[in-house]
C-alpha cells in the first residue's frame, strides 16, 4: 500500500503531463487515503487558476491509458480529460464523469450492454468510439454467447445522434454470435464505421430484392463515407457481402450518397 501512495503522490507533481498511463501493477484498490488524495488533485485542478507559477498537477492532462478503469474512473473528471483508452468499464457512473470525453477506446475487452449504455449516457460530446470484444473469461462455466445486436442497439440508443466514428471488432470469440436484427439508422451523424460481418450475416436475406435493399440501408447509415468489413472469411460472410453490394454501383448514390 505505501507503494501505491507513493505512486499516487507523484501525480500531484506533473503539472506539464498531458499523457497519463498508470503502470499495470498499480491497483489502485479502495483505500480512504488514496481516495481522499486521488479526489484532491482532479479537485484542484478543476480549479481556475490565474497564476502561472501556480499550475495544478494534471491540469493540462487530455489523455488517459492504456489503463484499467478500475479505481481511476476521477481522473475521467480532469477539466482537459479527452481521450480514453482502457481495457475494462468501472461501474456506477455518473454526470461528473467523462462529460467532457471526445474519443474512447475498448481494445480486447468484454463489456455487456448495459454497462455500455450506462456508460455513453454520461458522454455526451463522444464523438469516436472503438470497442474490440473479448469474450468473458468464465473459467467455472461455458464460452458466454455475445448479442452484438443487442450491444450496438445500445450504442445507437445513448449515441446515434452524435457519434462520428464507431468501430467494433472481434479481438477473442469464444462463444457464439446470438441471431438478431440491429438497424444502425439511428446513427444521424456517423462518418466512419467498422463491423465484423458477423454482425451481418445471420441477417442476411437470400432471394428477396425488396428485403436486400432494406437490409443493406439498415446496416449502412446514409451518413458513412468511411467503411470497413471484417471477416475471418467464412461461407457465411462471402453470402453476406454478395447481398450487401450486389446492385451497389446502380444505386449507392440513393443508399449511400457520402461513400
Amino acid at each position: 500500500m505505501q507503494a501505491t501512495e507513493a505512486a499516487v503522490f507523484l501525480l500531484t507533481l506533473l503539472p506539464n503531463v498531458e499523457e497519463l498511463t498508470l503502470p499495470a501493477k498499480l491497483k489502485l484498490e479502495p483505500s480512504e487515503s488514496i481516495d481522499k488524495l486521488i479526489d484532491a488533485i482532479v479537485c484542484k485542478a478543476r480549479r481556475p487558476s490565474s497564476l502561472p507559477h501556480d499550475r495544478p498537477s494534471l491540469a493540462r492532462c487530455t489523455t488517459f491509458g492504456p489503463a484499467p478503469l478500475d479505481g481511476a474512473k476521477p481522473f475521467l473528471a480532469l477539466p482537459c480529460m479527452r481521450t480514453v483508452r482502457t481495457s475494462s468499464l468501472a461501474q456506477n457512473w455518473s454526470s461528473k464523469f467523462g462529460q467532457a470525453l471526445e474519443v474512447v477506446s475498448f481494445p480486447a475487452c468484454y463489456i455487456d450492454r448495459v454497462a455500455i449504455a450506462d456508460f455513453l449516457k454520461h458522454t455526451p460530446r463522444l464523438r469516436t468510439l472503438g470497442y474490440s470484444h473479448r469474450s468473458k473469461d468464465d473459467r467455472e462455466g461455458p464460452p458466454l454467447d455475445w448479442d452484438i445486436c443487442k450491444f450496438v442497439t445500445a450504442i445507437e440508443r445513448e449515441a446515434g445522434g452524435h457519434l462520428m466514428q464507431l468501430s467494433i471488432t472481434i479481438n477473442e470469440l469464444r462463444g457464439s454470435i446470438l441471431p438478431g436484427r440491429a438497424s444502425l439508422r439511428g446513427f444521424k451523424r456517423l462518418q466512419t464505421l467498422q463491423f465484423p460481418l458477423e454482425f451481418a450475416a445471420p441477417k442476411a436475406p437470400h432471394g428477396d430484392c425488396a428485403h436486400e435493399s432494406s437490409f443493406t440501408r439498415d446496416l449502412v447509415p446514409a451518413s458513412v463515407s468511411r467503411l470497413s468489413l471484417t471477416s475471418s472469411g467464412t461461407d457465411e460472410h462471402a453470402k453476406a457481402l454478395d447481398v450487401m453490394f450486389r446492385d451497389f454501383a446502380a444505386e449507392k448514390d440513393a443508399w449511400l450518397p457520402a461513400l
